[in-house]
């Protein structure tokens, strides 16, 4: 009964007793905690500025990349319109200035975002060089046209030169007894494929040489009906080549060939005179 109520009594003790006090923690220990916790900020806002600073330094190094490929290709855009022939001199200078003016002010940039030091400025500066994406992307195929277009006028011009002495050739061979109607209508045709090319190619320059970057993406069709102009001259030409070849090769040449053959007869034989 005694061990009964001792039981009794520490259980009563232990639930309903004081609680034990805790000792508050010594200025010692707050401090050292305040010192981990503000090592543990400057740690933080280290390497926050440490990626901000290797972030900034990508986008400076990205847009260095981008704006050096883009000028460069715009450098020799400029070389390619100075050699265009078909093109006046006024819109030569023309399309040079618009050129010029990209270059110069995607270098400006470039000066402008390797001196930016806030974050939000740099990644502004960064995304305006897409923004000039329009200018960008309508010179680049604009001048290309103008320049293959500029070429098929020319190698235009030196198979219309070709048709003449073709033409010349079988006047002759005519004028000599050779049967040469088969030819004249390949030279007919030669001429009508090139003077297709020079109107298609010639209406490509006409077409892409008005369009403003303004209108861009809008005109991008202009870009690709001229470009298909361009094919369609070039497969002209081909065909007209095509066409001086078989003069040449099927017609004069075999003619010649002809021509230059000794005949099989026999020759009559000498007799001598009693």
């Amino acid at each position: 009964m005694k061990n009964i109520i001792c039981i009794s009594a520490i259980f009563s003790f232990l639930l309903f007793g004081p609680l034990p006090v805790f000792a508050a923690p010594s200025d010692t220990v707050r401090e050292a905690i305040n010192e981990k916790v503000a090592d543990l900020q400057a740690t933080v806002a280290q390497r926050k500025e440490e990626h901000t600073e290797k972030m900034d330094t990508n986008l400076k190094e990205r847009a260095q990349k981008e704006i050096t490929r883009r000028t460069d290709s715009l450098e020799k855009l400029i070389t390619k319109i100075s050699s265009i022939k078909k093109l006046s001199d006024a819109q030569k200078q023309s399309l040079t200035t618009q050129v010029q003016t990209e270059i110069t002010e995607l270098k400006a940039l470039l000066d402008k975002i390797n001196g930016d030091t806030d974050a939000t400025t740099l990644k502004t500066d960064v995304q305006s060089i897409i923004k000039s994406y329009r200018v960008y992307a309508l010179l680049i195929p604009e001048i290309r046209i103008i320049v293959s277009a500029d070429r098929m006028l020319t190698v235009a011009d030196q198979l219309s030169t070709l048709a003449d002495k073709l033409e010349t050739r079988l006047e002759a061979a005519e004028a000599k007894g050779q049967d040469v109607s088969a030819l004249l209508p390949l030279v007919t045709d030669m001429r009508a494929k090139i003077a297709d090319a020079k109107t298609k190619a010639q209406s490509a320059i006409d077409k892409v040489t008005v369009l403003t970057p303004v209108g861009f993406p809008g005109n991008r069709k202009d870009l690709q009906d001229a470009r298909q102009l361009v094919v369609a001259a070039q497969k002209d030409l081909l065909q007209a080549r095509f066409d001086a070849q078989k003069i040449f090769v099927d017609g004069l040449k075999k003619s010649a060939s002809a021509s230059a053959t000794p005949t099989s007869e026999a020759s009559p034989s000498a007799t001598t005179t009693p």
